[in-house]
């Protein structure tokens, strides 16, 4: 089984389907371009992005059904309390400073560096 068969045999598994990330978004301060995928996992895609005003965090919600049930509204509703949130803790130094939304889904932060904790 190829690579690219697996992924379709397990697609029910990502936020996005079939789909991948979008190879470029656009915010307010600019476009970007994917650099990196973090995860894309049941409930979401999450991956940093590069463009001239630096570099951002995309999350993207599930938009993908699941057993012929639709989830968009859980991709939205995440977009919605995660943006929400980094909104209403803005005056707090250790969150990232929430930079956009993307489409109905999903939402971009600023990146901060760091290593994963495992």
């Amino acid at each position: 089984m190829s690579a690219n068969e697996r992924q379709t045999s397990r697609s029910w598994l990502r936020a996005l389907g079939n789909e991948d990330l979008p190879d470029r978004i656009d915010l307010p301060e600019g476009s970007y371009r994917l650099d990196h995928v973090f995860k894309h996992d049941f409930f979401a895609a999450t991956a940093r992005y590069v463009g001239t005003a630096g570099q951002v965090v995309v999350k993207i919600g599930r938009q993908a059904g699941f057993c012929g049930l639709p989830l968009d509204w859980m991709g939205r509703w995440h977009a919605n309390h995660e943006s929400g949130a980094l909104l209403d803790l803005a005056d707090v130094p250790a969150v990232p400073r929430f930079v956009g939304r993307v489409g109905a889904y999903g939402f971009a932060h600023e990146y901060v560096a760091g290593h994963p904790l495992a």
